[in-house]
This record gives structure tokens, C-alpha cells and sequence, in this order.
């Protein structure tokens, strides 16, 4: 069911050093759509 959402994540190298961090706020959309722009925003 639709609903306020948005992602994020942080990147890290092999040795678990920082790298990036993002947030994104997608207004109303489904978990799928959430998960789903999560998980492109990472690469």
C-alpha cells in the first residue's frame, strides 16, 4: 500500500572505510518501489 517513504545507505571500501552516504526522499510510493530506488541509488 502506498505511503510516505524514502531510502539511504552508506558505502564503504573493502576495509569498511567510508566512502559515500546518500538520503532521498521519494514522497508516496510502495515498499517495492522504496527498496527497489535504494538499492540503485547504492551503485
Amino acid at each position: 500500500s502506498p505511503g510516505p517513504s524514502s531510502c539511504g545507505g552508506i558505502s564503504r571500501d573493502s576495509e569498511a572505510k567510508f566512502l559515500a552516504a546518500y538520503s532521498l526522499n521519494l514522497g508516496i510510493d510502495s515498499s517495492l518501489q522504496a527498496e527497489l530506488i535504494g538499492a540503485m541509488m547504492a551503485y
